[in-house]
C-alpha cells in the first residue's frame, strides 16, 4: 500500500498493531531530510515488512529541496 504523507501524522492499525507515521508535511516538503524507524536511524530507502510488522512509528524530517538522504 502506498501513501502520501499529506498530514503531520498518520496511523495504520490492524488487529493488534499500531503503526504511527509522523512528518512535517506541506506540498512544498516532498524530500527526506531524516528518517527514524521505531527510534533508530534510517538512511535507506527500504523497509522490510518484518521491521513495522509488530507496529511502531516511523518519524520523518522532510525538506523542500533535494538531500542526500538514502543515497548512501
Amino acid at each position: 500500500m502506498e501513501r502520501l504523507l499529506t498530514q503531520p501524522v498518520a496511523s495504520e492499525r490492524s488487529e493488534r498493531h499500531t503503526l504511527t507515521i509522523t512528518a512535517n508535511a506541506t506540498p512544498e516538503n516532498i524530500y527526506i531530510r531524516s528518517c527514524k524507524v521505531n527510534g533508530k536511524v534510517w538512511n535507506t530507502p527500504l523497509l522490510r515488512h518484518a521491521d513495522i510488522a509488530g507496529g511502531g512509528t516511523i518519524e520523518m524530517e522532510l525538506s523542500d529541496t533535494p538531500t542526500q538522504w538514502g543515497m548512501d
